[in-house]
């Protein structure tokens, strides 16, 4: 699990979706972007939604989520401070192996990082 400090609440997730750059993926749209300089935040916030469209048990929705907060958590060096993350999971999240959704966030992570070098 991710600390209260880190997670985006209901409010902010309105305004960072809309705000966001979308980077599409087979298991989840991961969307991101920085954080506005009015808000005091430093660090990263993270958010991971998994919609009823992805299995109808909770018990999966929440080993999806939870597998994804622990990839998040291990890999806190790839996120950058003041940046938003979304993950919006899809159904092919479901059956991927946990390998396969490592290389997957860690791709993703990445491509935010070259993207907010380029912009910057």
């Amino acid at each position: 699990m991710v600390p209260s400090n880190n997670r985006i609440t209901q409010n902010e997730f309105k305004t960072f979706f809309t705000t966001g750059k979308h980077l599409p993926h087979p298991f989840f749209t991961l969307v991101w972007g920085s954080i506005p300089s009015e808000k005091l935040i430093t660090k990263p916030k993270c958010a991971v939604v998994t919609p009823r469209g992805v299995s109808k048990k909770a018990v999966e929705r929440n080993k999806i989520r939870r597998r994804v907060y622990s990839i998040l958590n291990k890999n806190k060096k790839d996120l950058q401070n003041k940046t938003f993350y979304i993950f919006l999971t899809k159904k092919a999240i479901k059956t991927a192996k946990f390998k396969n959704i490592v290389d997957a966030i860690e791709t993703m992570l990445l491509k935010t990082k070259k993207q907010e070098k380029c912009l910057k």
